[in-house]
């Protein structure tokens, strides 16, 4: 650890002053003669947590360096991460969103880095972690902010995998799914945002408070899609059938099994309807 700290300290110093190096360091120097002093078996968590601590907040953007050399500073910085506290960990959590802030905070002259920084530590983090969704949340927002969501290649499989293996409540999953919905609607991309919100609305459960708005939202996008033809995947949703006493429910049965007379006659009395949700 002496080393690999040693390093991350140069890192964040290399354009400094010589004077502003000296003051910079001394505190890890002091800190390090601590250690020598210390018989191995003394040398506990929480003192190497305490360093980690030093070099951490002192990290306030990506530093002056190379794209590789900036990789290689934090790929260094989620190694001590993960060596030092749990995976699932809430102080994990904390220096995770530390991390996403000060990249989301970043100007976007360098942002394929930054996707390669979140990539790598979405990578790091284990498959089973709650922190992986929190990551991964963050490079869907931070990828379409910047309109380059396909850079990702994102894939439903690779999704459903994901979701199957994170140790995090249903309620959370879903809140995931709708992050990558409305992430492909910001990129004018509607029939994937809707195959995600179907995956959404799947994923609520019945108990959440969003459960009927988000089927009466799908139902609205599956109705306004010009490419959806197939509705009765929809009625296979309890979230969907949960809301049959919805006034465009009987649309929706409309379109799954009626025809163009039926269809006619519900415009005719209840086109307000539609206007109510035109958008």
């Amino acid at each position: 650890m002496y080393i690999n700290i040693q390093e991350l300290v140069n890192y964040i110093v290399r354009n400094r002053s010589e004077e502003e190096r000296a003051a910079f360091i001394r505190p890890f120097q002091d800190a390090f003669k601590a250690f020598e002093a210390q018989e191995p078996l003394k040398i506990d968590v929480e003192w190497k947590r305490r360093i980690f601590k030093m070099v951490l907040v002192e990290v306030k953007n990506l530093g002056d360096g190379t794209e590789k050399e900036i990789e290689g500073f934090f790929n260094l910085l989620f190694s001590h991460l993960y060596s030092l506290y749990a995976s699932d960990g809430s102080d994990t959590k904390d220096y995770v969103n530390v991390f996403i802030q000060l990249l989301t905070d970043e100007p976007s002259t360098q942002k394929f880095l930054k996707y390669r920084i979140l990539s790598n530590l979405f990578n790091a983090t284990e498959h089973t972690s709650s922190i992986r969704p929190l990551v991964y949340s963050a490079l869907v927002q931070i990828s379409s902010a910047n309109g380059d969501l396909d850079a990702l290649q994102i894939t439903r499989k690779n999704i459903e995998k994901w979701l199957s293996e994170w140790h995090i409540a249903p309620i959370e999953k879903a809140s995931f799914l709708k992050t990558i919905s409305g992430a492909y609607e910001a990129q004018s991309q509607p029939e994937i945002a809707y195959e995600y919100e179907r995956l959404y609305v799947q994923t609520l459960p019945l108990t959440s408070p969003d459960v009927q708005q988000g089927a009466i939202d799908l139902i609205t996008t599956a109705l306004r899609l010009p490419s959806v033809f197939d509705f009765d995947p929809l009625f296979k949703l309890d979230a969907v059938i949960s809301a049959k006493g919805h006034e465009l429910f009987s649309l929706l049965q409309i379109f799954l099994s009626d025809g163009l007379l039926e269809f006619n006659a519900w415009i005719g009395s209840r086109s307000h309807i539609l206007d109510n949700h035109s958008n």
